[in-house]
């Protein structure tokens, strides 16, 4: 199971409560509740990383993320050709 502060891109990897924890940025004592509360769960600990590992297998995967990344490549190349004077 994943904890982390909620900042940068965090929110994009990790879903609060479903695949992970994620905590207020700079708050030691929720990192430490969050941690406390994972630990002390094993059964919740055992469903927010299975959650989490699905969802990487599903979401995360090469295969997955080169094809979004293609799509974007397509579609950027696709605006460029429309805005080319012939």
């Amino acid at each position: 199971a994943v904890i982390a502060s909620d900042v940068g891109g965090m929110r994009e990897l990790i879903r609060d409560g479903v695949t992970g924890c994620l905590v207020q940025p700079a708050s030691p004592r929720l990192l430490a509740q969050s941690l406390e509360r994972v630990l002390d769960d094993p059964m919740s600990r055992a469903e927010l990383s299975r959650n989490a590992r699905d969802y990487a297998l599903e979401e995360r995967d090469w295969n997955t993320i080169t094809g979004q990344y293609s799509g974007i490549y397509r579609s950027l190349l696709n605006e460029r050709v429309k805005q080319q004077p012939l």
